[in-house]
């Protein structure tokens, strides 16, 4: 099989590789070319982040087709060998066979077993690799399939998992599987199974004793406070209290203690502080970056404008939970508790699906009504008819098909006009300003480019008209400074919404702008072709229902 010439160098290259400490490969597939996405499937790619700040080199690639799988991996390897502890974390689409289980790359066309021979990861290789680390080697794959069946020899899913000796394997949702590697396996001394126990949605295999430990923090737990004086002992117990109360009865006691200053400084801190046991409820969540993106995704689809989906609770963040708070009748403190964001959720699943519902009734009512239309004008097959329907319905269906015979059109009447009208209309076009359409037309009113001309005119009109509108909305969508991997993503979703955005390349180009404007028109926003934060809630999440 193929995929045993394309992972040979994964075993060649361990006689040669570089020394490291922990390593970790990483790979999120969300976004596949012809398979279905999986929901969050590349946030395990963001989630990285968080083991390189933690001291462990890290391997990571987003939507790896099959050459940047094969060469991502090889690069893994080379580090892999000589290694203390080794992650390896799969997020996407598998398949599986009796015997053994596969990872797709982004460009698989198909989960048959010549597509998984020639391009897929089998988690076989992944595993032996582990076995070399055994009891400080971890496999966490994530995926959101179900086991249904692919042909006689594969099905989707994880299937079965044999673990190696001494790999310990976790299994989660993507989302699970990121929060995991923020909150647990890049945090030194924590006991992996025992946290994996304690979650929701992840389950553990293998090689799996309570105390097992990812990162060890061996430069240093700090010693033990000095036994000494009644009064630091009384301190630490106050320091543990953490309350007003708690701080002035240290000064009481010990009116020239050491840490008068700071207990001071802490019982002020504390009253000047309104809403303090609201910020140590949510704090004691232990909320990841995913997490606190995903709440202010959905207060935005509830119309909270949080200031930017970054994971970051700043002023914005915390006024639209407030003005959400005091909507719903909690105390507006700008800070959660574990049952308001199941509340919140609640609410933004059940928006997502109104939103889809009513953008889906307003696609019907207006292709009726572009249908309709197009019947009565460009159907027709002449030229009134196409400058008709694209006047009434500019990003109509039928907008591509009438600019397109338009052009034809034109092009077969320049060619038969006389040498002089043709420069004449050349200079027009070439300056393609009302003023000079007003030219051409006083000088020719029922000239061969009249009609050309007067339609023209017509449309840059409308768009001095609202030039300052779309310049405020450019300068919003800038200001989000989407990278190109972002753009790729919305093309997909705006594809899958069937609105015709052009190449999924990361280039808003006119076909771009135009499906923009469609998204915008069914769901009654503001058409202006250029994106905000709440625009890009709404299309991944109507994308994700569709």
């Amino acid at each position: 099989m193929r995929h045993t010439a394309i992972f040979a160098v994964f075993f060649g290259l361990l006689a040669s590789a570089a020394t490291a400490e922990e390593v970790a490969l990483v790979i999120g597939n969300g976004n596949y070319d012809q398979l279905r996405d999986v929901r969050r499937g590349g946030e395990v790619f963001r989630s990285a982040g968080s083991l390189k700040n933690a001291g462990v080199l890290v391997t990571s690639a987003e939507d790896a087709d099959g050459r940047r799988l094969a060469a991502v991996t090889a690069e893994f390897a080379q580090v892999a060998a000589r290694a203390d502890g080794a992650v390896v974390v799969l997020s996407g689409r598998f398949v599986h066979s009796s015997v053994e289980t596969y990872f797709l790359p982004s460009d698989s066309t198909g989960p048959g077993l010549a597509e998984v021979s020639g391009k897929a990861l089998p988690l076989s290789v992944v595993q032996a690799l582990l076995a070399k680390l055994p009891g400080r080697a971890v496999l966490l794959l994530a995926s959101d399939q179900s086991a249904a069946r692919v042909d006689s020899y594969l099905s989707e899913g994880i299937g079965q998992i044999r673990p190696a000796q001494g790999v310990t394997v976790f299994q989660a949702d993507p989302s699970t599987a990121a929060d995991f590697m923020e909150s647990v396996l890049a945090v030194p001394e924590a006991a992996i199974v025992v946290q994996a126990q304690r979650m929701r949605g992840i389950t553990v295999s293998g090689f799996m004793p309570e105390g097992l430990k990812f990162l060890r923090d061996e430069a240093g737990i700090a010693p033990a406070p000095k036994a000494g004086s009644d009064e630091e002992g009384y301190w630490n117990a106050i320091r543990d209290l953490d309350t007003a109360e708690a701080y002035e009865l240290y000064i009481r006691r010990f009116p020239n203690g050491a840490h008068v200053g700071e207990a001071r400084k802490a019982a002020a801190d504390i009253r000047d502080e309104p809403n303090r046991e609201a910020r140590r409820e949510e704090e004691s969540l232990a909320l990841s970056r995913n997490q606190r993106r995903e709440i202010q995704r959905d207060l935005s689809l509830l119309d909270y404008n949080t200031r930017g989906i970054d994971g970051i609770f700043g002023k914005g963040t915390r006024a639209a939970v407030g003005a959400w708070q005091e909507k719903n009748g909690f105390d507006p403190t700008g800070y959660l508790t574990r049952a308001q964001i199941t509340s919140l959720k609640a609410q933004s699943d059940r928006r997502a699906a109104e939103l889809e519902a009513q953008a889906e009734r307003r696609r019907i009512e207006q292709e009726r009504e572009d249908r309709a239309y197009w019947r009565e004008t460009g159907a027709l097959g002449d030229e009134a008819g196409y400058r008709a329907y694209l006047k009434q319905y500019p990003d109509g269906r039928y907008a591509e098909i009438a600019n397109a015979r338009l052009r034809a059109i034109e092009d077969e009447r320049r060619n038969s006009v006389g040498e002089r009208e043709r420069r004449f209309w050349d200079d027009v076009t070439a300056a393609d300003t009302v003023e000079a359409y007003d030219a051409y037309l006083e000088q020719l009113p029922d000239g061969t480019f009249a009609e050309e001309a007067r339609a023209r005119r017509e449309e840059l009109i409308k768009e001095q008209k609202n030039s300052k509108a779309e310049e405020a909305a450019k300068n919003v969508e800038e200001q989000m400074r989407m990278n190109a991997g972002t753009r790729r993503v919305i093309e997909q979703r705006l594809n899958v919404l069937g609105l015709k955005p052009g190449p999924v390349d990361g280039t808003f180009d006119e076909r771009t702008r135009r499906a923009i404007r469609r998204f915008q028109s069914e769901r009654g926003l503001e058409v202006t072709g250029y994106l905000n934060e709440s625009a890009v809630v709404r299309i991944l999440a109507e994308s994700i229902l569709r």
